[in-house]
């Protein structure tokens, strides 16, 4: 087995496939990147292709995907019309908290999901204590154990 993480590009199209795959890194597209590329250096857009592929590939091998989880995120969101609660003072006089049970890769990823919705130039929001879980019925069983709803 080679110690080599990438595999072996001819000496001609190095160049143009290093230019190729920064091109993706930045810009993000595929075939444009390997049409100017080519175009470039004159040489060969299947080749370029090829290699860049070959390359593209070797760099994925050994990550590992985000897994995703569920999370229970109960929050409460100022308007500035009103006295604005905080998830401890609304719980403590006794209102409830929209609840939102979101799918998602991470924590921060999962309240995105909420505050996305608001405009927080305008709109505060006061998230309470966000529990994790792997799979959905978990999450939906402590939401409704704690707070009494499922949304």
């Amino acid at each position: 087995m080679s110690n080599y993480k990438f595999p072996y590009i001819p000496k001609e199209y190095y160049a143009a496939v290093m230019f190729a795959a920064k091109m993706v890194r930045e810009e993000g597209t595929f075939n444009r990147a390997v049409k100017i590329a080519s175009d470039y250096y004159g040489v060969d857009q299947e080749e370029v292709a090829k290699h860049l592929r070959k390359r593209q590939a070797a760099g994925q091998k050994g990550k590992k995907r985000a897994s995703y989880h569920w999370y229970v995120i109960p929050y409460v969101v100022y308007d500035g019309d009103d006295h604005f609660y905080g998830i401890d003072s609304c719980v403590r006089d006794g209102h409830a908290p929209s609840i939102k049970i979101a799918k998602a890769t991470s924590e921060r990823n999962a309240t995105h999901q909420v505050w996305k919705h608001y405009d927080l130039f305008r709109d505060g929001i006061d998230f309470g204590e966000i529990k994790e879980f792997e799979s959905e019925e978990a999450a939906n069983a402590y939401a409704k154990e704690t707070w009494g709803v499922i949304k």
